[in-house]
């Protein structure tokens, strides 16, 4: 059965502040409890609404990506990002992040080809931007990659995001990822865990996995229930 992975459309309003919040994004208003979110879609969305001046929203996403960046299918965020950005500060936003992260993961390297910029001012001016690096210096975390960021520019407390153990209890891909890694196959996993009459080609849909793939998890999963 062929199945075609449809393009994603990124979260805004009140949809993309659900998000971040069941995410542990600590923008926007405090929510007891939300349904758990599309993780990849909502980090895109967020760099994409930031654009082009939500600094404070920058340094909240890099704060979530230092403490959370292993449990990211970046496959999948590569994928939304190349299907919805085309801004060039956007796509060098990107690459910049996985010039800092793939230093020690080497998945997020792959970002890096989204752009060729080198020392791009997210600020706009390129001269500001020169005399703050001369007064504050660079930003360590994106020194030498596609974006000239001073090291006032992007505020990132660890206070600002959701530590890993609270993820764990309440968003079940998070944790899935946890025991399976970060890829496809966890996701379809937590969607069975919540609703096993899922069909090879729902989980394929909210997974965006492929069909085969979907249907190899759930095959197992089945396998796994019956003798448990």
């Amino acid at each position: 059965m062929a199945f075609f992975r449809t393009t994603p459309a990124l979260l805004r309003g009140n949809a993309l502040e659900a998000a971040l919040r069941s995410c542990g994004l600590r923008l926007g208003p405090r929510r007891r409890w939300v349904e758990p979110a599309d993780i990849e879609l909502t980090l895109v969305s967020l760099a994409a609404d930031s654009m082009p001046s939500g600094y404070r929203s920058w340094g909240v996403l890099c704060a979530w990506l230092e403490q959370h960046s292993r449990r990211v299918n970046v496959p999948k965020l590569l994928r939304i990002v190349r299907l919805t950005a085309s801004d060039e500060l956007l796509l060098a936003w990107w690459a910049a992040i996985g010039h800092w992260l793939g230093r020690s993961d080497a998945r997020w390297r792959a970002l890096t080809r989204l752009s060729d910029a080198r020392g791009l001012s997210p600020e706009g001016d390129d001269e500001l931007t020169r005399l703050s690096i001369a007064r504050h210096g660079h930003d360590p975390r994106f020194a030498g990659g596609p974006l000239a960021v001073h090291s006032r520019l992007l505020r990132s407390r660890p206070q600002d995001v959701d530590p890993p153990s609270s993820l764990l209890k309440r968003h079940p891909t998070y944790r899935q990822r946890v025991i399976q890694g970060p890829n496809y196959r966890a996701d379809i996993w937590a969607q069975l865990e919540h609703d096993s009459s899922l069909s090879p080609s729902e989980l394929a849909r909210i997974s965006a996995s492929t069909y085969e793939t979907a249907r190899s998890v759930a095959i197992d999963y089945r396998l796994v229930s019956s003798v448990a």
